[in-house]
C-alpha cells in the first residue's frame, strides 16, 4: 500500500499506536475514501490514499488479497478531498464486475459511494466518497483535460528554452515516481500482519530496531506444512515491494509426536515407528520428513531448510543377568 497496509490490516505492528485496522478506521472515519474488502466472511478496510493503486494477488500489486490469481485484476484511481473526492476503476483482468455491470478488459467506470467490486470471491466496496461522486469525478475529468493541454503548452515552451540551456522534460523527476513512493518498512510489516491474519495464521510482523529486515513469527508456535506453505505464499507475494528483507523466525511442526514405539542406537541407530516401519537416520518418513539424527530420546526430523525435534520415550534398557562363577573347591562340590 501506498501509505498504510496494502492488505487488509488489524494486527498491531510495532510501530504507531493502535492496530492497523483501528488506523484505518479512523482515516476513514475522518472522511478519507475507503475500500471495504470482504473475503471468505472475513471484512478489512483499507484506505489507501490518493492516487492510482493496483489490486490483485500479485507481488506487483499495490492492495494484496491473498487467495487472488497472483497478478492484477484492476486498478483503482482515489483524487480529491472532502467534497472533491472521487474513484474510478479500470478492469486489468478478467471477471471484474461493478454492481451487475461486467467490465472489459481495459474497460474504466466511475464509482459512486457505496459501488461493489467483485472480482471470483472477494467483494470490495468503495466507501467515504461524497454522494455527488459522480458529478465531481465529471468535473474532475474536465479540470484533468484543462490540466493536461496547459502541460502540453508547458512542454512545447520548455522544448523552446530547452536549445538556451533550460533543463529538458526527461530531466525532470516523473509523475509516478513524486506521486507514489516506495513503501516503508512499516506499512509492509503491517500488510504482513493482516494478510497473515486472513490467512488465519495470525502472525506478528516487526521492524528489527536498525529498520534493516522485518522479523515474522518471531515467537509464534510452530505451524504445520500446510500453514507454512500458506506463509511462504504471503512472502512471495509481498516480498517484492518491501524495502527490507522479510525474516521467516518461525518454526515447523511436524506433527508426530508421539510416533515412535521403540528405539535402538547400537550398532546401528533406528527407530521404529507406530505403523510397525523400521526407520534409520537419512529416512523419509510421514510421506514429506527425513530423518537426519537419531538421538537418545529424541528424533531430529527436516524439511526443506526447517527441522523439528520430537522426543519420545527411551525404551527400558534390556536387563542383564550377571551370573557369578562358582569355584567347586570352595563349594565343596
Amino acid at each position: 500500500m501506498r501509505a498504510g497496509p496494502a492488505l487488509p490490516s488489524i494486527a498491531a505492528s510495532s510501530t504507531g499506536k493502535g492496530s492497523p485496522a483501528e488506523r484505518a478506521g479512523a482515516r476513514a472515519a475522518a472522511g478519507e475514501p475507503s475500500l471495504r474488502v470482504t473475503r471468505g466472511g472475513r471484512t478489512s478496510v483499507l484506505v489507501p490514499g490518493k492516487g492510482t493503486h493496483l489490486v490483485g494477488g500479485g507481488a506487483e500489486c499495490d492492495l494484496v488479497v491473498v487467495g487472488l490469481k497472483a497478478e492484477p485484476a484492476f486498478r483503482l484511481e482515489l483524487w480529491g478531498d472532502g467534497s472533491q473526492a472521487g474513484a474510478a476503476v479500470e478492469a486489468i483482468g478478467t471477471g471484474i464486475k461493478v454492481g451487475t455491470r461486467d467490465l472489459r478488459q481495459g474497460e474504466r467506470a466511475i464509482l459512486a459511494n457505496g459501488a461493489v467490486i467483485h472480482i471470483a470471491d472477494v467483494e470490495c466496496v468503495i466507501e467515504g466518497l461524497p454522494q455527488n461522486s459522480t458529478f465531481v469525478a465529471r468535473s474532475s475529468r474536465r479540470r484533468i483535460a484543462a490540466a493536461g493541454l496547459l502541460a502540453i503548452a508547458a512542454l512545447l515552451l520548455v522544448a523552446s528554452l530547452s536549445f538556451e540551456g533550460a533543463p529538458a522534460p526527461s530531466e525532470w523527476p516523473s509523475r509516478r515516481a513524486s506521486a507514489e513512493p516506495r513503501p516503508t518498512a512499516a506499512s509492509i510489516a503491517a500488510e504482513l500482519s493482516e494478510a497473515t491474519r486472513l490467512a488465519g495464521l495470525n502472525l506478528l510482523a516487526e521492524v528489527t530496531p536498525d529498520r534493516k529486515a522485518i522479523l515474522v513469527g518471531e515467537n509464534a508456535s510452530p505451524l504445520d506444512l500446510a500453514s507454512q506453505r500458506r506463509l511462504a505464499s504471503i512472502l512471495s507475494s509481498i516480498g517484492g515491494r518491501s524495502p527490507v528483507p522479510l525474516v521467516d523466525r518461525t518454526r515447523l511442526a511436524s506433527g508426530l509426536e508421539g510416533f515412535v514405539a521403540a528405539a535402538g542406537y547400537s550398532p546401528v541407530k533406528f527407530i521404529v515407528g507406530r505403523d510397525g516401519r523400521r526407520y534409520r537416520e537419512g529416512d523419509a518418513i510421514s510421506g514429506e520428513w527425513r530423518i537426519e539424527e537419531i538421538r537418545p530420546g529424541q528424533l531430529v526430523i527436516a524439511h526443506g531448510g526447517k527441522r523439528d525435534t520430537v522426543d519420545f520415550e527411551q525404551p527400558e534398557p534390556r536387563l542383564k543377568l550377571n551370573l557369578a562363577n562358582v569355584d567347586s573347591t570352595e563349594t565343596g562340590q
